[in-house]
């Protein structure tokens, strides 16, 4: 089988979060227009944050791959990146925040 090359694509992105809080659920839902794309073998998508979100002025970029990895990262005035893999069985979570740096426990993935 032939590997698609590399493309890029307009596309409507829905955002979804749900904050649970004692038993009870909250739901967000966002949409926006963005990118998605593949550049060497990985899959991206990429979008402006408005006011709405709270972060007007960065762009966001989720990276897939490689293996079991996503990576969201935040460019602009509010730069912070999370990384979501799977290693042995098990997600690790970390969050870099400026030039602090976090690496949550396994059971973290748990409450995701």
């Amino acid at each position: 089988m032939e590997i698609a090359k590399d493309m890029k694509k307009d596309v409507l992105i829905t955002i979804k979060g749900t904050q649970k809080v004692g038993g009870e659920s909250d739901v967000i839902e966002m949409m926006t227009t963005g990118r998605f794309y593949r550049k060497n073998k990985l899959y991206y998508i990429s979008y402006e944050e408005t006011e709405a979100t709270g972060y007007e002025g960065c762009r966001t970029t989720l990276k897939v791959g490689p293996n079991d990895k996503v990576t969201m990262t935040r460019f602009g005035p509010s730069r912070s990146q999370l990384i979501v893999e799977q290693v042995n069985n098990e997600f690790t979570v970390s969050l870099k925040l400026f030039s602090f740096a976090m690496v949550m426990p396994s059971w973290f993935s748990n409450v995701l």
